[in-house]
């Protein structure tokens, strides 16, 4: 059980720094870019597969919560709407700089939005609020009790079946 916390530790650490470089490097080679204009982004696209890969092999962390589900698949799917945009500047002609300003501008306004999501998704639930399993638990437990053709656990003394001689 602990080398599978510990491998969970180290996909999450590894999605984060993957993430922080992808996306502190868009916004430097954002306001860099026009005396660099040729940059190599192929280590962006690279952190931007780490990310996928991390995400991908932590999908089930959220599967009893399912508004965090929703959020973690949305966060995927922005994920790779944002390495379409990162593969749109490579393929086909050369962009202008308006169109790559565009395209990083895009890129940079998805990954603030995952952002938002992994933050969201990190935020403990607050106290007092029960988990799922144990509010459905106590739902069911309430619906036993009320019901009053079932009989009672604390009520009087059971029937016994009588055996048949043979």
């Amino acid at each position: 059980m602990k080398a599978k916390w510990a491998l969970v530790f180290l996909l999450e650490t590894l999605h984060l720094w993957a993430f922080g470089i992808w996306f502190g490097g868009l916004a430097l080679l954002l306001i860099l870019s026009p005396p660099f204009p040729v940059a190599n982004r192929a280590p962006f696209f690279l952190c931007g597969l780490i990310v996928l890969g991390c995400e991908w092999l932590l999908r089930r962390r959220y599967r009893l919560q399912r508004a965090k589900a929703l959020g973690d698949s949305l966060r995927q799917t922005l994920v790779l709407a944002a390495l379409f945009i990162e593969e749109l500047g490579h393929n086909g002609r050369r962009p202008t700089t308006a169109t790559q300003h565009a395209l990083e501008i895009a890129q940079i306004a998805l990954l603030a939005v995952v952002a938002a999501i992994s933050v969201w998704l990190q935020v403990a639930p607050p106290v007092g609020e029960p988990t799922p399993l144990t509010d459905t638990n106590k739902e069911q437990e309430a619906a036993t009790l009320s019901n009053p053709t079932k009989p009672q656990p604390s009520t009087g003394s059971k029937p016994r079946l009588q055996r048949r001689r043979r």
